[in-house]
């Protein structure tokens, strides 16, 4: 896990202040690599590459970063963990590539260097990179089929930036960077900006599964597929009519293969683990796989933990019940403190990527109380209830849809289930996906009339990546699909990674092994709901391993937010920052916003109130970034 930057000419012309913006850039990432950092910068000036390095694969060999190959041909900046590094290695090596270390970086370089992009296919990890290969004066970035990290560019007729993160693009481009408020829209209408943007105008985001190919020599930039789904032998296996004993095998063969190549060898790591399914089946396999106790990690989101009807355990209970009967070293920490207050107001100043997700601040807090525990890496759950149904929303509009409940089209909706329903189409395919409950009305109060007149989303639909499959997919694999091709690489993903990396912590998502999503998108609604619950497939493996009292407990969510509690409520202070604040005053929004939010402060639902914390927050961090950029015009 790193940090990756660079910058280079477009115009074959020197790049202007190149060492001195080389340098600020490394440091803006320092958070993202702290064991290594360098920059390279040719001789002409016209290419300058950067990456600080987090150790987690091959840590005794100090290796100088970014990496140069055998040949000396290529450089890389690289980003990311191949899980199949080894295996890799002796392929390369029967080739004839000799490897001088035992590092994942090195195997990545040289096998392009050997195979070009085709070399992507045979590795099983995620990555952002880039590489500039002297042979062929073409220089590469890439980002791997679920986005699982970030690498945002702006790119004019002088020069290509690249970096894992907004801010040091701000922080060093030639040209003032400006507010892109048609993605400030959709950081509140789906808590994340559109797939391929930031909320800065022309900094945008690389799409997952794909390689931007910069051929110097003539100025010709592509954008190619590398990756992409492979639905078509799950399609088969599912057509089969296999027995629910080989399902279950099936799923828990492809599970342990998934976790165990995501378990670290060389450093410490902790695992998530609530009272819930998707963390359970983390701890199962990795506890299967690894030598010794695993670390588990929960946290108290609330002064009780919550208890739902029909359920004897509650969250906490429900996770040291699972623990027992793995045999974790469980650990438990509470977000309600200063540490928690300092999380939700870091995370807050740093949205350039429109995410802004009351979420992310636990997922800060747990990684920093891991590294308070000497791990360097953290295992997350996230995915299957994306991929396998498990939202009450989506269970609910498969079923309406299958039994032809459709909403008569002058009969207003009365519930959340109806709105759903209505802003369903199969043609174009479009639901309303977990993340873009703001409801219009809010919306309205927000913004002004010229920003929503032009407002589309990509979130909720399957865009072009489902045309050939379209009459073999049900509506629970397309919903599967879309959240896979957008939600999860450019929302949940996103989020992860910068909370995370804001204390140097490697965030792994097991469940999102593209091998397994394949099996994921592909398993059909009838196996994915059963018997009235979600996520039918993982209460039975669970089943299997832990017992019905875990594998049917209700769903909970993953944590209450801070703003819950009165006392950190006050501490945090929202109300009068955003008040306070001169974001607000643009055209872009409604007139009438401040008293909006005045208005909702007032009330027990203060979640439009942290996404106007978040903009007005990271609109200040903007103005200093903007205000310290000596190199601009």
């Amino acid at each position: 896990m790193c940090g990756i930057a660079g910058i280079i000419s477009l115009n074959k012309k020197p790049i202007m202040h190149v060492e001195e913006r080389s340098k600020k850039m490394m440091k803006m990432l320092d958070h993202r690599g702290p064991d290594y950092h360098g920059y390279w910068v040719d001789s002409e000036k016209t290419k300058s590459i950067i990456n600080t390095r987090l150790a987690i694969v091959d840590v005794e060999n100090k290796f100088d970063v970014p990496f140069v190959s055998n040949s000396n041909k290529s450089i890389i900046t690289y980003n990311g963990e191949i899980y199949n590094y080894q295996y890799l290695g002796n392929y390369l090596k029967s080739k004839g590539v000799a490897l001088r270390f035992r590092s994942d970086t090195e195997i990545l370089t040289e096998g392009l260097e050997y195979e070009g992009l085709s070399f992507l296919k045979k590795i099983d990890g995620f990555w952002s990179f880039g590489i500039y290969n002297k042979q062929q004066n073409e220089f590469i970035l890439s980002r791997d089929l679920m986005g699982e990290k970030g690498l945002y560019y702006l790119l004019n007729d002088e020069e290509l930036i690249f970096c894992s993160e907004v801010e040091p693009i701000i922080a060093v481009s030639k040209n003032i960077c400006e507010i892109d408020y048609q993605s400030l829209l959709s950081g509140f209408a789906f808590r994340a900006a559109p797939p391929q943007a930031s909320i800065i105008k022309n900094i945008k985001k690389l799409s997952p599964g794909h390689s931007m190919v910069c051929k110097l020599d003539n100025g010709d930039i592509k954008n190619i597929v590398t990756q992409s789904f492979e639905l078509e032998n799950w399609l088969d296996f599912f057509n089969s009519n296999p027995s629910e004993e080989k399902v279950l095998d099936t799923y828990e063969e492809y599970l342990y293969n998934a976790i165990k190549s995501r378990v670290p060898d060389e450093v410490n790591f902790h695992a998530t683990l609530s009272g819930g399914l998707d963390s359970a089946v983390i701890s199962i396999y990795a506890s299967k796989y690894f030598k010794g106790r695993i670390n588990t990690v929960y946290m108290h989101s609330s002064e009780e933990a919550p208890l739902k009807e029909g359920d004897y355990l509650d969250e906490y209970e429900a996770s040291i019940f699972s623990s027992k009967t793995l045999n974790t070293n469980h650990n438990s920490f509470s977000l309600l403190n200063e540490l928690g207050i300092k999380n939700y107001k870091k995370v807050a100043e740093n949205c350039f990527d429109g995410v802004f997700c009351e979420g992310a601040p636990s997922f800060a807090s747990i990684a920093e109380f891991i590294k308070q525990k000497n791990s360097k890496v953290l295992l997350l759950s996230d995915g299957p209830d994306d991929f396998l149904g498990g939202y009450n929303i989506d269970k609910d509009l498969y079923e309406d849809i299958s039994n032809n409940n459709y909403i008569i089209s002058n009969k207003k909706p009365i519930s959340k289930r109806e709105e759903n329903l209505s802003l369903y189409s199969s043609q174009p395919f479009y639901f309303r996906p977990i993340h873009g409950g703001t409801d219009k009305n809010v919306l309205d109060s927000i913004f002004s009339n010229d920003i929503l007149k032009t407002f589309k989303s990509i979130y909720g639909s399957t865009g072009n990546v489902s045309s050939a499959l379209d009459n073999e997919l049900d509506v629970s694999q397309k919903i599967a699909l879309s959240y896979a091709s957008y939600s999860l690489p450019d929302h949940f993903n996103t989020r992860i990674d910068r909370s995370t990396m804001m204390h140097s912590i490697e965030a792994r998502v097991p469940l999102q092994a593209p091998s397994l999503v394949n099996l994921m998108i592909g398993t059909p609604g009838r196996w994915r709901y059963k018997n009235d619950h979600t996520k039918y497939i993982f209460r039975k493996i669970v089943e299997r391993h832990l017992g019905k009292d875990i594998a049917y407990r209700k769903k909970y969510g993953f944590a209450y937010p801070i703003w819950k509690n009165k006392t950190l409520n006050k501490e945090l202070n929202m109300g009068n920052y955003i008040m306070d604040s001169d974001f607000f005053e643009s055209p872009c929004f409604n007139k009438d916003v401040k008293k909006f939010f005045s208005d909702e402060l007032k009330t027990d639902n203060k979640r439009h109130i942290w996404m106007a914390y978040c903009a007005s927050k990271t609109y200040e961090r903007y103005k200093e970034l903007i205000k310290n950029n000596h190199f601009a015009k």
